[in-house]
């Protein structure tokens, strides 16, 4: 993640160190939960909101990684998260954040790249408010592109797996060659297919898997992966993927694939370029904010999200198109572009100055499913492309029969603030107990909330 500079509006500098006092009563104290390791990335951000908003007391608490959304609404006002199931947009646990929007006349909802809330949006409601994205890229071996004639400016699915099998057909008969490596066994490929054939457009009672757009997406990866222009191996590798790449015997492949610090050989002989776009945006969220919708502070919450998100959140590391600022002004205060390297500089010149594509949402986790039993059916066992649709499809309707789509919660639940990090009763003795236990310190929270209830006259928080 990044540490980039804030843009004029932003506030005081943030200090570091954390002055632990007593909570007034009349604050509103907010939750805010984020992951243990992530908690001090935070706590200086929060300390300097609570420095400014003397009204607002912002408590950080540990998610349990068992946790999912559901759960995080039901117990945390505010919190940062990775992703959110497009199902959960409509099953009433997140906040619109809309109405906060409009309200606050100093947010600026143009600073964001409108792309970057095709995941987020549903029927205009805006649930998660994008912190950092990241540009999916693919890395390529130049040389063997250049053999090819393959054009890598205007990028398509189609093209580059055109290429890949370009590729392909230069090897000799004792030299192993393959062109593109699907990391996810095919999966990618045939989605970015689909994509392309605007089969996600359409609403998601249309898209059956039985479609005429899905048997020709998998015929040809299916035989792209026969003739080796993807590679996809159905079980560990026979060769390492870096290993491939030092010898010149890949083409093309996930940049994220392989860790950054991998030796691929000469890096001159490599080059980047913008992934094909994937069903839900060229951009893809890599961390965002959310609301709980049980919060009984919405305004105040508000307040410390449009804080925090005008604050990097993450620690100094290298400029990376796979940890970008969600705000515009944050790119341009900090030069970010500029500090790319160069080949991912023209990849973001690019990208910003394409138009936004058509909308398309992301497929949920059982068409997921059924598309790679689908893949499985046909590389594996040999099935005809056919008979594996038909199965699948059979499949991925008795799962919808079995899970029925997600409704409003049945009624309105509410984010309590733990007794633990509540105000002391008056006339109390006020003891602070510091801990950061990760998972753990939700176990002691419950214990201190505890001995407050037995401990009329002596009142333990935490921080």
């Amino acid at each position: 993640m990044l540490l980039v500079s804030c843009s004029a509006e932003a506030n005081p500098p943030i200090q570091s160190d954390t002055l632990v006092t007593e909570i007034p009563k009349s604050k509103t104290i907010i939750t805010f939960a984020a992951k243990d390791d992530e908690k001090s990335q935070y706590q200086p951000i929060i300390s300097a909101f609570n420095t400014q908003f003397q009204d607002v007391q912002v408590h950080c608490i540990a998610i349990d990684p068992s946790q999912d959304i559901q759960q995080i609404a039901y117990h945390s006002d505010t919190a940062v998260v990775s992703a959110v199931e497009a199902s959960l947009l409509e099953a009433g646990y997140l906040r619109n954040l809309i109405p906060l929007m409009d309200a606050d006349t100093a947010f600026d909802l143009d600073d964001f790249h409108p792309e970057t809330f095709q995941t987020v949006v549903k029927d205009g409601s805006h649930f998660l408010l994008p912190a950092t994205l990241s540009v999916p890229t693919i890395s390529y071996n130049k040389g063997l592109f250049a053999q090819t004639g393959g054009d890598v400016s205007t990028l398509t699915w189609r093209n580059l797996l055109n290429t890949a099998a370009n590729v392909v057909k230069q090897r000799g008969a004792s030299h192993h060659l393959y062109g593109f490596f699907d990391d996810q066994g095919g999966l990618d490929s045939v989605l970015g297919l689909l994509h392309e054939a605007d089969f996600f457009t359409q609403s998601s009672e249309s898209q059956q898997l039985d479609r005429p757009e899905v048997v020709a997406a998998l015929k040809h990866v299916a035989a792209y992966v026969q003739s080796g222009a993807i590679y996809a191996p159905q079980s560990a590798p026979e060769q390492p993927i870096d290993q491939l790449i030092r010898d010149g015997q890949l083409a093309a492949w996930p940049t994220q694939a392989v860790p950054a610090d991998t030796d691929l050989g000469s890096t001159e002989a490599l080059g980047t370029i913008a992934m094909p776009p994937f069903p839900g945006g060229r951009w893809m969220v890599e961390t965002g904010y959310i609301m709980s919708n049980g919060t009984q502070h919405a305004e105040e919450a508000w307040r410390w999200l449009s804080f925090l998100s005008r604050y990097p959140s993450s620690t100094v590391s290298p400029a990376s198109l796979a940890h970008v600022p969600a705000r515009r002004s944050m790119i341009k205060d900090a030069a970010f572009w500029e500090k790319l390297p160069a080949d991912q500089q023209v990849i973001a010149q690019t990208l910003m100055a394409q138009e936004q594509p058509m909308h398309a949402s992301r497929p949920d986790a059982a068409m997921l499913i059924g598309l790679q039993e689908a893949l499985l059916a046909i590389l594996k066992d040999h099935r005809s492309v056919e008979q594996a649709v038909r199965r699948a499809q059979q499949t991925l309707d008795l799962q919808r029969l079995a899970t029925p789509p997600p409704v409003a919660t049945a009624a309105p639940f509410t984010v309590a603030t733990p007794i633990s990090i509540a105000s002391a009763p008056e006339g109390s003795t006020s003891i602070t107990f510091m801990a950061n236990l990760g998972p753990a310190e939700n176990q002691l929270a419950r214990i201190a909330e505890a001995f407050n209830q037995q401990n009329v006259g002596v009142f333990v928080s935490m921080a």
